[in-house]
C-alpha cells in the first residue's frame, strides 16, 4: 500500500517503534497533522485485500524519532564551490570564508540555507540549532550589513514553522575586533537570535572574548553554545583554558538555560586524570558537548607539521561516563569549515 501524492494519511501500519522488543509491532494512527494513536498492530485494520490511498503498510520497519542536528552553519552551507577553501586545513578553510563572505548578500544566504534546510528535513531532520556569522562592523543598528546572516535565518525560521524548528546562535568570529564583540552580540539577539555563540579559543585574548560573550548572554537573560578548544596541541597557554572559564562562569546559571560546547577537540588529548577533572567541571556546569566528527576528522591535524596526529573527535564515551550530557552534530553541509 502507498499513500497517493497529495492524500490524508489516516495512518502508518505494521512498524517497529525504536527501542521496543523485536517483533512488536505497531499501527499509529493519524489526525490532520498529529498522530492520535500508537495501537497493537491489527491486521483487520488496513485491509490487505484493497489497496487504501490513506495508508502506508511498512510491514515490519523500524519507525524512528526525527532526528535534531545541535550544531549546523546553515548560512555557510552549500557554499564550497563559491568559497573554493583549501584542502584539510582548518586556518586556510577560515582565510577563505572570511575573504569570500563580504559578498555574500542576504538573499544569496537565505537560498542556500533554504535549500540546506529542505534536503535536512527530506532526511528526517525536523529541528536544528545553527550558528549564523555576525560580520564585523562598527553599525549594530538592525538594519546594519553584520545581520545579514541572522536576517536570512529568522525568515528562514518563519518559513519552516511547523516543519523545522530553527534556533539560531549568533556567532562573533573572533577576529572581531575587541570593542565590536559585545555591541553585534547583543545587535544579533535584537535581530533575532536565541543565543550567543563564538569561537573565543582563537581569539587574541581567548578569555577575555569568552568572558565579554558570556556577559552578554547573562545580561540578556539567554543561553549560550560556544566553538570550544577547536585544536589538538596540547596545553596551548590560554588557549587550552577556555572550557574552564567557561565551566567557571556559567556553573550558577540557571537549570534550563542552554550551555553547549561544540567541537571540544582539545578534550581528546587529555590524559585520562586531566579529562576526568574537565569532565567533572562540565558536568557541574550543566555544560553539553557536542562532538563534529567528520568536519573534525578532515580538518584537524592538516597543517603540515610533521609526527603523528591523533583524531580530533570529542571523547563523548569518557565524558558521558562521567555524567557528562553528550552529542554529535553535522556541522557542515558542503561548505569550508
Amino acid at each position: 500500500m502507498s499513500v497517493i501524492p497529495g492524500a490524508q494519511l489516516h495512518g502508518i501500519a505494521s512498524v517497529h517503534l525504536y527501542g521496543a522488543p523485536a517483533g512488536r509491532l505497531v499501527d499509529i494512527t493519524v489526525d490532520g497533522t498529529t498522530v492520535a494513536g500508537v495501537l497493537p498492530h491489527d491486521p483487520a485494520r488496513v485491509p490487505a485485500a484493497t489497496s487504501d490511498e490513506n495508508w502506508l503498510d511498512l510491514h515490519g520497519y523500524t519507525v524512528f524519532p526525527a532526528a535534531a542536528d545541535p550544531h549546523a552553519h546553515l548560512d555557510k552551507a552549500l557554499s564550497h564551490d563559491l568559497v573554493n577553501p583549501p584542502a584539510g586545513d582548518l586556518d586556510g578553510a577560515i582565510a577563505s570564508w572570511v575573504k569570500a563572505a563580504d559578498g555574500f548578500t542576504e538573499e544569496d544566504i537565505l537560498d542556500r540555507a533554504r535549500r540546506a534546510a529542505w534536503l535536512m528535513l527530506a532526511q528526517g531532520t525536523t529541528a536544528v540549532r545553527t550558528h549564523v556569522d555576525v560580520y564585523p562592523s562598527d553599525d549594530s543598528s538592525l538594519s546594519s550589513a553584520a545581520f545579514r546572516g541572522i536576517r536570512a535565518l529568522t525568515r528562514l525560521r518563519e518559513e519552516l514553522a511547523g516543519l523545522m524548528t530553527l534556533q539560531i546562535v549568533a556567532l562573533v568570529p573572533a577576529h572581531t575586533p575587541d570593542d565590536q564583540v559585545t555591541a553585534l552580540t547583543g545587535g544579533a539577539l535584537d535581530a533575532g537570535a536565541d543565543l550567543v555563540g563564538g569561537a573565543p579559543h582563537l581569539a587574541g585574548d581567548p578569555l577575555a572574548q569568552t568572558d565579554a560573550l558570556l556577559d552578554v548572554a547573562e545580561a540578556r537573560g539567554v543561553g549560550c553554545d560556544l566553538h570550544t578548544d577547536e585544536f589538538l596541541a596540547g596545553s596551548s597557554g590560554d588557549r587550552a583554558l577556555t572550557v574552564h572559564r567557561y565551566a567557571g562562569r556559567v556553573i550558577g546559571w540557571p537549570a534550563d538555560r542552554i550551555r553547549g560546547a561544540g567541537h571540544c577537540c582539545r578534550l581528546s588529548q587529555m590524559d585520562a586524570s586531566e579529562l576526568a577533572d574537565t569532565a567533572s567541571s562540565l558536568k557541574d556546569a550543566g555544560i553539553h558537548v557536542i562532538a563534529l566528527p567528520a568536519t573534525n576528522l578532515y580538518l584537524q591535524g592538516g597543517d603540515g607539521t610533521q609526527g603523528l596526529h591523533e583524531r580530533g573527535i570529542a571523547p563523548l564515551t569518557a565524558l558521558r561516563d562521567h555524567g557528562v550530557a553528550v552529542a554529535a552534530g553535522g556541522d557542515n553541509i558542503r561548505d569550508p569549515f
